[in-house]
């Protein structure tokens, strides 16, 4: 279960980085899309947490009503994460550092744990099994925006040259994909254990 979690993470991830793509593109060729893209963020970062936590409520239960169940949950969680998640397209380096960790690392832990703990309820589990799994995936999601900082912390440390360029961009990367799949990943645990068998 927790590997099925982690290949439902791709879609969040998907949600996440598409609207900057697109504006990226977008800027680039020079069209004037930047009133949208705010809606654009939202919509299409909640349908893939949507997707995500569909695609990993499936093995739950044959029921159709399990799947939709653990979709809301994780659109959800997602409507946390996503802010939390965008905020650190917009720093300028000038923030605190403290505050910069603490509200990214505290929006995904919130976000995930909501998204873990209704899952696990939706899959049977009940009392210290319900409670367990709401504080692993706090604990996922939590460990998860620490990693999703990781490259607003790299910038700060003014390195310069082809090889901190090369080193920033592979932190940027590992972030992204790690501070998603990583909390996913958990709450498949979680989920796993807490689930009457």
């Amino acid at each position: 279960m927790p590997a099925h979690f982690s290949r439902a993470a791709r879609l969040a991830r998907a949600g996440l980085i598409l609207p900057p793509a697109l504006l990226g593109v977008a800027s680039m060729l020079g069209l004037p899309l930047r009133s949208g893209v705010e809606a654009l963020t939202w919509a299409v970062a909640l349908a893939g947490f949507a997707a995500a936590g569909w695609m990993a409520g499936r093995p739950l239960s044959p029921r159709r009503g399990v799947a939709a169940g653990t979709a809301a949950a994780f659109a959800a969680g997602g409507a946390i994460v996503t802010p939390s998640f965008h905020a650190l397209q917009g720093l300028s380096g000038r923030e605190s550092a403290v505050a910069v960790v603490a509200g990214v690392a505290g929006g995904f832990a919130l976000g995930f744990a909501l998204a873990g703990a209704a899952t696990a309820a939706i899959a049977g589990a009940r009392g210290p099994g319900l409670r367990a799994a709401a504080l692993i995936s706090a604990l996922g999601g939590g460990l998860g925006g620490l990693i999703a900082v990781l490259p607003s912390l790299w910038s700060r440390l003014g390195l310069s040259g082809p090889i901190a360029a090369y080193a920033g961009m592979a932190v940027a990367v590992l972030a992204f994909l790690a501070g998603i799949i990583v909390p996913f990943r958990l709450i498949g645990t979680a989920v796993a254990r807490a689930a009457p068998r």
